[in-house]
């Protein structure tokens, strides 16, 4: 999930909102980065992408790789742990 921290932050787009191509785009590298983990089903990955999505969207009204991250990890570990208990 380090990784996938990492992968998060470097995400740039350019546009004023979040558009669905950006959300999208967001979804699929979060899977991405995420399915490495062995340790994770599909479903917690999905619902892990879904939660830090969401948290990202309102929190900042356009995608950004300039974000706080303290605020990013603390969020990021919360919506891991609501993924794995979900399930």
């Amino acid at each position: 999930m380090k990784k996938l921290l990492i992968v998060l932050i470097f995400i740039t787009f350019s546009c004023s909102t979040w558009t669905m191509k950006e959300e999208k785009a967001f979804l699929k590298s979060c899977v991405k980065e995420a399915s490495v983990n062995p340790n994770y089903t599909e479903l917690e990955i999905q619902n892990y992408c879904d939660c830090t999505l969401n948290e990202m969207m309102l929190k900042y009204n356009r995608p950004t790789s300039n974000f706080d991250k303290q605020w990013a990890k603390a969020t990021f570990d919360k919506c891991l742990i609501e993924a794995i208990m979900i399930n």
